[in-house]
């Protein structure tokens, strides 16, 4: 996309374009937060841990985040890994509310999706899906040469 100046909208298939750009429409400004430091990515990761834990918990299960062993190790990895550009969080919000946070990877210029936290909507909104779709420009912008959900999108 770099290479023919397109956005990162125009390589997607048309029902997900029309689902961005209606959701982009209704959330009206976003904006996108990059951790750049390690406090940053720790602030993030403590909302990401909240909105995941809130849509597991909904659902009756505890969540990858109730073990303290799983979460002491991600903040680890978070202050070795963020001053080396290694791992990044992201926040996106709109209206002032967050819409979603997200974790990821990175391994040899590719954004890899970790694990996110999503704010629950029971409308037509889809938070998600602008987190996703912000994620992935915020990354595309910065120069990555991929994003990758790795073992696919899971809605939930």
């Amino acid at each position: 996309l770099r290479t023919t100046g397109s956005e990162p909208i125009t390589g997607l298939g048309d029902s997900t374009r029309k689902g961005i750009r209606q959701n982009l429409r209704d959330y009206g400004r976003v904006d996108v937060e990059w951790a750049d430091s390690v406090a940053a990515a720790h602030a993030i990761f403590d909302e990401l841990i909240e909105l995941h834990q809130q849509r597991w918990t909904a659902v009756g299960q505890p969540g990858c985040y109730a073990s303290s062993t799983f979460t002491a190790f991600h903040r680890t990895l978070i202050d070795r890994l963020v001053p080396k550009q290694l791992l990044a969080l992201v926040r996106v919000r709109a209206g002032g509310q967050t819409l979603g946070c997200t974790q990821l990877l990175i391994d040899r210029n590719r954004a890899l999706v970790y694990q996110g936290g999503r704010l629950q909507s029971g409308g037509k909104q889809s938070p998600g899906l602008i987190v996703d779709y912000q994620s992935l420009v915020e990354t595309w912008r910065r120069g990555f040469d991929a994003y990758d959900f790795m073992a696919g999108h899971l809605r939930g």
